[in-house]
């Protein structure tokens, strides 16, 4: 008996071997994990594809080593998912695995095969050892975990997995000058967040009692990861009370779950078109509750861990059985639930992000996505994929149901219902007496003040009424430039060749892409002089002038939070904000785009857009879906409750055509205008996208001139099959950690054309390796960075 392996590790390849004639042929089975030899005496994990009896070829077959489970962890039915993906992204079936397979499941290393012998102490046998074991010996193994006295032992736990590092106190920090590795810990901290203490040990490996300083200091901590989500929970704001769906949701609800039922024979895909504050969460838990009665499994994905515990508590506040899963979790934990997801016939409840997607659940019913516009359901780094494609792929396969819901669907989505590609429900209407907030513009373009004078008037208004206020600004820190008075030039980064932002509490200035820091004051690197000043807004420096504006004013100034990557960083603090501010204990929160996800505040009544022109001019053909998205999700987080909401967006260009779809809060005659523009210039939905992207060290002469001869052969064969394709032009960041980036576009009809162009100019794996080129095709792309 012969199988297709595909090994879970680089390099990823797919191997055939031959089962050892110790196990009966119908042992084996497609799906099962294996280990398997390969050169220099290395044991690796992989997964058999495919079993077949004729040898393709004369050559010499290896023996595989010994199987990882008595029954396949992964059912057919999945392998097929994963190699319909593989072709599509034009990568291995390994490389794929590799990627959604929790760590635990995919290594030989510390793995080991336990024997039990009669009246005799058990046996320890290494997994990576079972190769050099004579036949004899390996016959015995076979025996022994044929009749169920041997059995795989779980990896032991190793305690620097299932531990995070930390941050527990806020810049500025109270450290000697020379304490550089103490600094360099808590600006790491800073700017990365906590991390597990195996990956700490390892870049910081000389650290150790500069670590145990901070600990003892109380500036550093050490958390279990199995906790971490019990002490998130503390701090979410209360759960959504529950109530009765009202005539709208219940028609949806009416049309959507037969659906569900144990004998339906048919997949569905609808888009929830519901403005926000409609009750869309309400709508999904019934029809979860549905599911889960006809014993199917359920996936509700959330675009960030925040919003899938938000969600867990509501479902959980329904006595709803619930398990999460997401990326942050431990390694153990993960292979806990995955393990459990393939061997049990029950029916489960998974809310998570959209890893969760790759769960091996038996009798997929119903497919959640919520916010499904957002850009964090697609994968861009490592493996690509979009979490859509994989949901429609395992509803249809399971005869299910997937359900999309936004308050500002994307444009592809609404469009595909226009099509009858898929159903559209909505709900237009906020749930109770709340009604939409109405919006106002604010004409910044004659000051250089931060806040217009009517917004200054509004927020005083609402702080006086003892109401709540958001303000978002989507960029970070206190400016997002250093201005050298003496040269006149700005303070930029060594390894991206961008802006360095200033971060005022830290005094720093930093790079939000590779984390280069410079402290400050230093001397420019231009002229050696000290006079630099911040340039324009971050939410810092906001947050900072409305202590400032109140102060002024003679009034008691409001308590202000602060919701950003940088105020985020320690663990549970994201849901100490949001819980404070729920529970009125700040009247002004301000924040980046974070504060426009989902949160329900009833007392907010004002939410104010700070340069809102932002994203309008972005390089990217999204940019205004994206800006449209920001600032109706940003404006539907005030009126919630029973109180009248106001918006006000502060723009320097009131005149612009777009602000009217924004005060209308009419998604229809935006889309409108931008699937006509759209249309007119070949974008999707009307053409297929894709990106190649490149990058390399720019010392490397050769790699440019490989990426050069790529380009061009690619745009001479796209124009020969009527393909459009732009060549070499550099990314819009040009170059970052040191490395140069260049892109090129394929616009065509369908995938096949972009990927067998794609594939006919490929170059050789040794020519990209031997040169550190990474070059990777993104289909259907959602950054264009």
């Amino acid at each position: 008996m012969l199988c297709r392996i595909a090994l879970l590790s680089p390099p990823y390849s797919t191997l055939t071997y031959s089962c050892p004639a110790f196990f009966p042929e119908s042992f084996w089975e497609t799906g099962m994990r294996v280990a398997v030899p390969l050169g220099g005496g290395a044991v690796r994990i992989g997964v058999i594809l495919a079993l077949h009896t004729e040898k393709d070829g004369d050559f010499q077959i290896r023996e595989l080593a010994f199987p990882m489970e008595e029954k396949s962890l992964l059912s057919a039915d999945y392998i097929l998912m994963i190699e319909q993906l593989a072709k599509k992204q034009f990568v291995s079936t390994g490389r794929i695995l590799g990627n959604v397979l929790p760590s635990n499941l995919k290594t030989t290393k510390n793995i080991r095969l336990r024997v039990f012998q009669d009246t005799q102490k058990p046996k320890i046998h290494k997994i990576r050892e079972i190769p050099k074991l004579s036949q004899e010996e390996k016959q015995s193994l076979a025996n022994a975990f044929l009749e169920n006295k041997a059995q795989i032992l779980e990896m032991a736990e190793d305690t620097s997995l299932t531990e995070r590092i930390c941050l527990l106190a806020e810049p500025p920090w109270n450290i000697r000058a020379n304490a550089n590795k103490q600094r360099e810990i808590l600006d790491f901290l800073a700017d990365n967040g906590s991390m597990v203490r195996n990956a700490f040990q390892k870049k910081f490996p000389d650290h150790g009692q500069a670590l145990n300083t901070l600990i003892k200091n109380a500036m550093v901590g050490i958390t279990a990861l199995e906790q971490e989500e019990k002490l998130n929970e503390e701090f979410l704001p209360p759960p959504m009370p529950r109530f009765t769906l009202n005539a709208k949701q219940n028609e949806i609800y009416q049309a959507l779950s037969p659906y569900l039922d144990a004998e339906n024979k048919e997949s569905k895909t609808a888009l929830l078109f519901g403005v926000t504050g409609s009750g869309k969460t309400a709508l999904y838990l019934e029809l979860a509750q549905k599911a889960l009665q006809e014993k199917k499994s359920v996936l509700l994905l959330a675009p960030e861990v925040a919003i899938a515990l938000k969600l867990r508590q509501d479902a959980m506040n329904r006595n709803m059985p619930v398990t999460l899963y997401h990326g942050y979790q431990s390694p153990k934990q993960k292979e806990r639930t995955f393990k459990e997801c393939a061997k049990s016939q029950n029916a489960h409840f998974i809310i998570g992000t959209r890893s969760a997607l790759f769960l091996p659940l038996q009798n997929i019913g119903l497919i959640i996505l919520d916010e499904e516009h957002d850009d964090s359901f697609k994968q861009d780094e490592g493996l690509s994929y979009h979490a859509k494609d994989i949901a429609w792929y395992r509803t249809h396969k399971n005869r299910g149901l997937f359900l999309m819901g936004s308050a500002t669907p994307d444009i592809k989505s609404y469009y595909a219902t226009e099509q009858n590609l898929y159903e559209r429900f909505e709900m237009q209407e906020r749930i109770g007496s709340a009604s939409l907030p109405e919006t106002e513009l604010a004409d910044i373009s004659q000051t250089t003040q931060s806040f217009a004078p009517q917004t200054i008037l509004a927020l005083k208004d609402c702080i006086n009424k003892g109401e709540q206020a958001v303000i978002l600004l989507n960029r970070r820190g206190y400016a997002p430039l250093m201005f050298c008075v003496e040269c006149k030039k700005t303070a930029r980064c060594p390894n991206c060749d961008i802006s360095l932002s200033y971060h005022k509490k830290r005094e720093i200035l930093s790079c939000h892409y590779c984390g280069y820091i410079r402290h400050v004051p230093s001397p420019c690197p231009e002229c050696g002089n000290m006079h630099g000043i911040p340039i324009g807004d971050g939410t810092e420096r906001i947050e900072e002038q409305i202590t400032e504006l109140f102060q002024n004013s003679g009034s008691f100034p409001p308590k202000v939070l602060r919701l950003d990557k940088d105020s985020t960083r320690r663990e549970g603090k994201m849901e100490e904000i949001l819980n404070a501010f729920a529970k009125q204990e700040a009247q002004i929160l301000v924040g980046t785009q974070m504060l426009s996800k989902g949160h329900h505040f009833p007392n907010v009544t004002l939410a104010v857009i700070l340069d809102a022109d932002l994203g309008i001019n972005f390089p990217d053909y999204k940019a205004l879906e994206r800006t449209f998205q920001l600032i109706t999700q940003a404006s539907g987080r005030a009126g919630r409750g029973d109180k009248k909401g106001r918006v006000i967006i502060q723009t320097r260009d009131t005149q612009n055509p777009f602000w009217q779809h924004i005060l209308k809060g009419n998604y229809l005659t935006f889309y409108a205008q931008e699937i006509s523009r759209r249309k007119k210039r070949s974008y999707p939905p009307f053409a297929k996208l894709a990106l190649i992207r490149c990058s390399f060290p720019k010392e490397k002469a050769e790699a440019r001139q490989i990426w050069e001869n790529f380009s061009k052969e690619i745009k001479q064969k796209a124009a020969q099959t009527g393909i459009r394709a732009t060549g070499s032009i550099p990314a819009p960041l040009a170059l970052l950690q040191g490395r140069l980036r260049f892109q090129c576009f394929i616009r065509a009809e369908n995938w096949n054309a972009v990927r067998t162009l794609y594939a006919s100019c490929l170059p050789k794996q040794n020519i990209l390796q031997n040169n550190d080129m990474r070059l990777s095709l993104d289909l259907d792309p959602t950054n264009m960075l």
